[in-house]
């Protein structure tokens, strides 16, 4: 039997609950409509999933298009999905605008806008939800490829979104397939929580017919971007931000490098080692390093994508160590935590209170960085630097105070995300951030 569809009815408020940032269990379908325009009509419908064993609760809230998010739209009454259902909504508001979420995390949220010429469906498009990891991190940039305008078949509507509680400013600039910009920069000013609607954008420019335009956006605050194709005689595109090829995704394995013939020892983990999740955010390696022999230098590096800050006040990302019985015999080399309210690198030197601090906000949301840490005992120095793209972001030094570099019996052990929340809830683990290819050198 199909599953019923209902309208979701708003009622209320819930603005209070939804002004903060977006966190777990927070979400936003960035594409809602329920118009017709000329003689096609567009719709968005709506599934949330509860796959769990227990009842799942949600609440939504509608963001016109336009409007000062700080206003008081109105929000669901509460909603319940039964163990193992899945509800469909059909009916959602109407207009045009954005649907926020918030719920409990076991449930899976999903949206399609449809295409219709009177009764007839002419297709669908999917409608990807933006959260907190996917929504772009401030004075971040972002590009639209494939955008067009044929007269007579194809317009394209840009939608642009502030996700933040307060006023943003955006530069949009639009490239021909050549590279050639077309018209100049323009500034945009948004309201609080506003998506703003730029119909039939490339005619607004002064473009009747163009096709393969690329769109760049910047924006001062969390930002997230995308165009709507509408066609003629079809059902409407979605275009979203284009991917970037910074990654390493589907790139062959190598073989590691020959081992060390001076006495070093070399220890490598290729690709990704650590996807932090609840329940398993903690990595560790013991280093195969003879016992006794002592080192001059340990020189750690890693690939850390960040993702969402937790709630805490410090994220606890990696450490090198050497761990004993006795508490009292334990050497910690040194420690990384990041600040999550100021994004600012904390690098713990060994002892209690003695630590090294970046000079500013460093890590973004969304972002991978390489890590090198040079630990150098003739120096008698601790150093990180921070990489993006091949370009140094960052570096921060201090004093070692353990020259015993050596395996005494006792492993050395390089750790990598937390165990669990600690420090009566100042430490948080690094949930959603990856790790990759470590390489970890010790030099006699």
């Amino acid at each position: 039997m199909p599953l019923p569809r209902r309208p979701l009815m708003l009622a209320g408020s819930l603005l209070s609950a939804l002004s903060g940032p977006l966190v777990a269990g927070d979400l936003v379908i960035p594409v809602v409509s329920n118009q017709t325009v000329e003689d096609l009509s567009y719709s968005t419908r709506l599934w949330v999933a509860n796959p769990t064993a227990e009842a799942q609760t949600f609440t939504a809230l509608f963001f016109p298009a336009g409007t000062d998010g700080t206003s008081d739209p109105a929000s669901s009454t509460l909603q319940t999905a039964a163990p193992g259902v899945s509800l469909v909504y059909s009916g959602v508001p109407g207009g045009s605008g954005m649907l926020a979420l918030r719920g409990t995390d076991g449930l899976s949220v999903g949206a399609r806008l449809e295409t219709r010429r009177g009764s007839t469906l002419l297709g669908s498009v999917n409608v990807p939800p933006v959260t907190g990891d996917t929504a772009f991190a401030a004075n971040a940039t972002a590009h639209l490829v494939g955008i067009e305008r044929v007269p007579q078949a194809t317009a394209s509507d840009l939608y642009l979104f502030n996700f933040d509680n307060s006023a943003a400013r955006c530069t949009v600039q639009f490239f021909q397939a050549s590279g050639a910009p077309i018209a100049g920069a323009i500034s945009l000013t948004f309201a609080p929580r506003q998506r703003r609607d730029f119909v039939d954008a490339l005619n607004l420019i002064g473009q009747s017919s163009i096709s393969d335009v690329r769109l760049r956006v910047s924006c001062d605050h969390r930002f997230w971007v995308a165009a709507l194709l509408r066609r003629a005689n079809a059902a409407a595109s979605l275009l979203l931000p284009a991917a970037s090829m910074a990654g390493d995704f589907m790139a062959a394995s190598h073989p590691p490098p020959p081992p060390p013939t001076d006495g070093s020892v070399l220890f490598t983990v290729p690709n990704l080692f650590l996807d932090a999740k609840l329940g398993a955010s903690f990595r560790s390696y013991e280093l195969p390093a003879p016992a006794s022999f002592d080192y001059s230098k340990a020189v750690v590096e890693f690939d850390l994508l960040v993702k969402k800050f937790g709630g805490g006040n410090f994220t606890g990302v990696h450490g090198f160590r050497r761990p004993n019985e006795r508490k009292a015999d334990q050497v910690l080399y040194y420690g990384l935590q990041i600040n999550n309210f100021k994004s600012r690198t904390i690098l713990d030197l060994g002892l209690t209170d003695q630590l090294a601090k970046g000079e500013g906000a460093t890590w973004v949301t969304g972002h991978t960085y390489h890590l090198r840490f040079t630990y150098n005992v003739d120096a008698k120095s601790i150093t990180l630097d921070v990489f993006e793209n091949g370009v140094k972001k960052e570096t921060v030094s201090g004093p070692a105070h353990h020259f015993d570099l050596r395996a005494d019996g006792h492993p050395l052990v390089v750790d990598f995300g937390m165990v669990g929340v600690g420090g009566d809830g100042g430490y948080v683990p690094p949930l959603g951030w990856q790790y990759s290819n470590l390489k970890v050198l010790l030099t006699p």
